[in-house]
C-alpha cells in the first residue's frame, strides 16, 4: 500500500521481501526507495505509469524491472487499485 499524496510506501507483503531480497522496514522508512530499486531503463516509465494512477484515481497494470538485494533483475507485475 502506497499512501497516494506521498508516494511512501505504508505496507509491503513479505512476499516482496522474498522475492527482492530486502527487509520490508526498508520500503518504509526509506523515502525513495522504491524509486531507487527500479531498473534503470524502467524508472522513469514506471514512476510515470504509477503519478498517473495517483494523479487520475484510475487503477492499471503496469510491468517493470526491479533490482534485487543481490543484483539480479525481477520482472514485476504490479497491479494499482486506487
Amino acid at each position: 500500500e502506497v499512501d497516494i499524496r506521498t508516494l511512501q510506501f505504508i505496507w509491503v507483503s513479505t512476499h516482496a521481501e522474498r522475492l527482492l531480497g530486502f527487509p520490508a522496514e526498508r520500503w518504509h522508512l526509506e523515502p525513495g526507495f522504491w524509486v531507487g530499486q527500479l531498473h534503470p531503463d524502467d524508472r522513469d516509465v514506471a514512476m510515470r505509469q504509477f503519478e498517473d494512477c495517483a494523479s487520475t484515481l484510475r487503477s492499471r497494470r503496469i510491468q517493470y524491472r526491479m533490482l534485487a538485494v543481490d543484483g539480479s533483475v525481477v520482472w514485476l507485475e504490479n497491479r494499482i487499485t486506487v
